[in-house]
């Protein structure tokens, strides 16, 4: 089982990176926090500065969340792209005699192969990483003097046990649902891997939304120095809510998008390749999802309650600092991660794009669909990001009960992560498009 894993891992490098990065990007990031904020708890420093190591306890403990978050979400999306890729593949192991068991198992293993790896990269760059950051932080006044002398090494191994749990935790609804696909069926969408709405998406969906429910009457009853906290743990439950009906929602703005397009073109042809490939089309769009969702989020949540209650007042400047900090933490981590899912899932298209240049299309044309391709990515995933955003905002008004609400939406702030994500989309897809579309024309095929 171990030789089958690592061979699949050796005949698909491309496509299990963006687990790889996003797993040891995560955990870089949790060994550098969570580092940092059990120092900031220890005795001395504690005692010498209370509400300073509080502050940077909370601050750190969210951007960990977010970051382990941010990885699952990752990590899930590319292992289900890599599988479906591989459908015919595993479908012809089941037919040679392996059973669904053990065909589930080996992607386990390669998920655990992988997590395991790219954990050993997250703690050797992590530690030397959070000495430099525990620096950083007492300097912007947000956490007590003396962190760097306080740092143990013993939280990067709790940080590998997390990065490993979140790979699992994405690989086995993968393997549980490959092992579900009648062998025959698996081969026959194997072509283009169908991305339904399963029932174990339809119970997380309802689990996640009586979650998000149930957080309304803590925001309502909320002190209003933890309504801000309220808000990042509302948005954290919003994301995977909307991350689990993407089905759903990607289908339906991609058919409006189809009849918008009905008179053909360039993007009519972009529109039905991600309608056809659905699967891919939602994995590139759940980093950026991630992104947009908790940048616009958090940043409008917390702004709306720092608008209203303290009309903007200097008081309210170190929770503003705090909170430009975690977004600001998880939004770098996410960029990374955006740029390499879109190299790989754009590496992927070689067949696709190599058809285009054979039915006559230029490489300028080819090059034109993937970056139409990933304006619709971008279309589907900011649509998404709104509406979390304004369920955020309609929160914060609800729970800032007897206060002139004064919304605040950092506009220029948002437009500005949104440009940075098509940035980096656009050049990552487009670079590796146009590696895939380097290779000289067969004899007769139009340039």
């Amino acid at each position: 089982m171990i030789r089958v894993a690592l061979y699949g891992l050796r005949g698909h490098p491309a496509a299990l990176a963006g687990t790889f990065v996003s797993i040891a990007l995560a955990v870089l990031l949790v060994t550098v926090t969570l580092s940092c904020a059990i120092a900031a708890q220890r005795p001395e420093l504690a005692a010498a500065d209370p509400e300073l190591a509080d502050l940077a306890t909370v601050l750190l403990a969210n951007a960990a969340a977010v970051a382990v978050l941010a990885a699952a979400f990752t990590a899930a999306s590319t292992l289900a792209y890599s599988a479906a890729q591989r459908q015919g593949e595993l479908a012809l192991l089941r037919l040679a005699g392996a059973g669904a068991g053990r065909v589930g198992a080996v992607l386990v293993l390669e998920a655990l192969l992988i997590g395991a790896l790219a954990a050993s990269v997250g703690v050797a760059v992590g530690l030397p990483a959070a000495g430099a950051f525990a620096g950083v932080l007492p300097e912007a006044g947000l956490a007590p003097v003396g962190l760097d002398g306080a740092l143990a090494a013993w939280p990067a191994w709790i940080a590998a046990g997390v990065g490993i749990a979140a790979v699992l935790l994405g690989a086995l609804p993968v393997a549980i649902g490959n092992a579900r696909i009648p062998p025959i069926t698996a081969l026959r969408e194997a072509v283009a891997p169908p991305l339904r709405m399963t029932p174990a998406r339809w119970v997380a969906a309802a689990l996640l939304a009586a979650g998000a429910l149930a957080e309304l009457p803590l925001l309502r009853g909320a002190e209003d120095g933890t309504i801000a906290a309220y808000l990042v743990m509302l948005t954290i439950t919003l994301i995977p809510l909307f991350a689990a009906c993407s089905p759903v929602v990607a289908r339906g703005l991609l058919a409006l998008l189809a009849a918008v397009h009905r008179g053909g073109g360039a993007g009519l042809i972009a529109v039905t390749a991600a309608r056809t490939d659905l699967r891919r089309f939602t994995a590139t769009a759940t980093p950026i999802l991630v992104t947009l969702a908790l940048g616009a989020g958090i940043l409008s949540g917390s702004g709306t309650v720092s608008a209203t209650l303290y009309s903007g007042a200097p008081a309210d400047s170190a929770d503003a600092v705090a909170v430009f900090t975690v977004v600001g933490l998880t939004l770098a981590y996410t960029a990374i991660s955006i740029a390499v899912v879109f190299a790989m899932s754009t590496a992927r298209r070689r067949r696709e794009l190599t058809a285009l240049r054979l039915a006559g299309a230029s490489r300028a044309r080819a090059l034109g669909i993937v970056a139409l391709d990933v304006a619709l990515v971008l279309a589907v995933a900011t649509v998404q990001a709104a509406v979390i955003t304004a369920l955020v905002v309609l929160a914060a008004a609800w729970s800032l009960v007897g206060h002139a609400v004064v919304v605040d939406v950092p506009l220029g702030t948002v437009l500005l992560v949104l440009g940075c994500c098509a940035l980096l989309a656009a050049a990552a897809a487009l670079l590796s498009a146009r590696g895939a579309l380097a290779d000289p024309m067969p004899v007769g095929a139009a340039d």
